[in-house]
Order: C-alpha cells, then sequence, then structure tokens
C-alpha cells in the first residue's frame, strides 16, 4: 500500500496543477470581472451645467432622466431649477428603477422643496436615503406649479415625461405603462 501512495498523490497533485492552469488561462484570455461591491465615487448623469434652455414645467408633471451608475452608494439627488421660491412653487425629487428601458417603480422621493425668495437659476442638492446598486435609474422632479428646470443639451439625452394628474407631492408608486420619450438632456445628476 505504501509503495503506491507516492505515485498515486503525484498523479493527483500533477492532474490538479494541470486543471488549475487551465481554469487560469481561460480567465486571461477572458475579460476581467468588475470587482463586486465597489463603492460609488463622484457624479453620474448629466453634471454640465452650461444652461442651453430649459423645460418650462408645469403642474402634475414627472420629469425623470435616464442615469447608469457602475457601483453602489448612497446617492444625493442633484439639478438645475428656477423659480422654486415660495411654498406655492414647490418641488419634490424621485429616482424610479429601470425596467427594459423605460422608468418602473419610485424608489425613493423627497419632501416637498423651496428656496424662499430666490428667483434665479441654482443647483439644488438633496441627499437620499435609498442606496443604490450598479445599474439604470430614472431621476427627476414632480412639480407643484409652473418653474423652469434646465437643461445642457434639447437632444441627445433619454428623459421622460409623465402627466401625473393631481398628486402633488407624492410622485406614482409605479409608472408602468405610462409617460413618453423625450431626447431632452436635463441637468441632473447623482452625485456619491
Amino acid at each position: 500500500m505504501k509503495k503506491y501512495f507516492l505515485p498515486i498523490a503525484l498523479l493527483l497533485l500533477l492532474a490538479g496543477s494541470a486543471s488549475y492552469a487551465w481554469m487560469g488561462a481561460g480567465q486571461m484570455a477572458g475579460s476581467v470581472p468588475a470587482e463586486e461591491g465597489s463603492t460609488c465615487s463622484g457624479n453620474y448623469g448629466n453634471a454640465v451645467t452650461t444652461d442651453a434652455g430649459y423645460t418650462g414645467t408645469t403642474a402634475d408633471r414627472l420629469y425623470l432622466q435616464k442615469i447608469t451608475i457602475d457601483c453602489t452608494g448612497t446617492a444625493t439627488w442633484n439639478g438645475r431649477l428656477r423659480y422654486f421660491n415660495t411654498d406655492i412653487l414647490e418641488g419634490v425629487f424621485a429616482i424610479y428603477s429601470d425596467n427594459a428601458g423605460v422608468p418602473y417603480l419610485r424608489l425613493w422621493y423627497s419632501s416637498p422643496w423651496y428656496n424662499a425668495g430666490n428667483t434665479s437659476a441654482q443647483s439644488i442638492s438633496m441627499a437620499t436615503s435609498t442606496e443604490l446598486e450598479a445599474g439604470d435609474y430614472w431621476v427627476g422632479l414632480s412639480v407643484e406649479s409652473a418653474s423652469r428646470y434646465y437643461y445642457s443639451a434639447a437632444t441627445g439625452g433619454t428623459s421622460w415625461l409623465v402627466i401625473t394628474g393631481d398628486n402633488f407631492p407624492t410622485p406614482p408608486a409605479d409608472l408602468t405603462g405610462i409617460g413618453a420619450a423625450s431626447e431632452v438632456n436635463n441637468e441632473v445628476w447623482l452625485s456619491f
């Protein structure tokens, strides 16, 4: 029995090494997988604040922009807005999941917000409480009354407009089958 142990052990060791070398060569030939659980850092979305124009927003509308992130983290909502200056001119910020390229379920929305006395264009930031994983999201706002939502280009973006009905300040929970696509590239982004 002892005389067969060493050759059998050596044979098993060589077979295991060959198998390991073959698996390693296969991984080197293919793409390297992304590191799981990478933490977000920086801005995702359209953080350009050139204000090429604006969308005149009206009540009972939800304006969303598609944003893709490749990491995990709790985001801060950011956008360029104007005329959110009294408590009757409020906005609610929102984040929705994506389903096959269209907005789907509401993940987060803010309390109504306004900036007393300020009528100029301004960059707004609002911390969220929702951890997002890598994927596509729809980020935007719902407004109580007429205001302005700035964009860096009238085309080239992936945005969505939903006529929500009289539901301010609570954006719809599910956007299945409602809304329409647009190419406006709204100045809205997530920062981590």
